[in-house]
């Protein structure tokens, strides 16, 4: 029997799609109310290119979910830049902009601090890879997506 249809694993990693899309909308509101504009250059632009990367993210995530629900063939494809984004705004907003904008605030929270994003990247990496994975080799991906 085939294996088609949002269920099993597919369901599930839709919801997780749904779920960022809903928190990365609370993100965006906090991003913006947290701009401040009499505030260092760093920061003001550390928090403009969050923004924007974050605005992208979202854009991918609600596409990614309408084509899902929608079950279109270019789910897949869809799915896999998103999660590509997704890593690259972690890595971002973790690792990069702390260290290029804000690197004593990240030095005097001390070497946890810096343990702790690392470990969070790599969380995120294997959890990106896998999903990847999933998308690329799954028989109910390849029976759903084909409209």
């Amino acid at each position: 029997m085939k294996k088609q249809g949002i269920s099993g694993w597919l369901l599930i990693i839709t919801l997780i799609f749904v779920l960022s899309g809903i928190v990365g909308l609370f993100q965006l509101f906090e991003r913006v109310m947290s701009l401040n504009f009499f505030y260092s250059s760093n920061s003001l632009i550390v928090g403009i290119i969050s923004l924007i990367f974050l605005l992208i993210l979202l854009f991918f995530i609600w596409k990614t979910v309408y084509l899902i629900l929608k079950k279109k063939k270019n789910a897949k494809n869809t799915a896999i830049i998103t999660l590509w984004i997704s890593l690259a705004y972690a890595v971002w907003y973790r690792i990069l902009a702390g260290l290029i904008f804000q690197f004593n605030d990240l030095i005097s929270a001390g070497i946890s601090n810096i343990i702790q994003r690392l470990v969070f990247l790599a969380i995120s990496l294997i959890l990106i890879i896998l999903l990847i994975f999933y998308f690329k080799k799954s028989e109910r991906v390849r029976n759903t997506f084909i409209k």
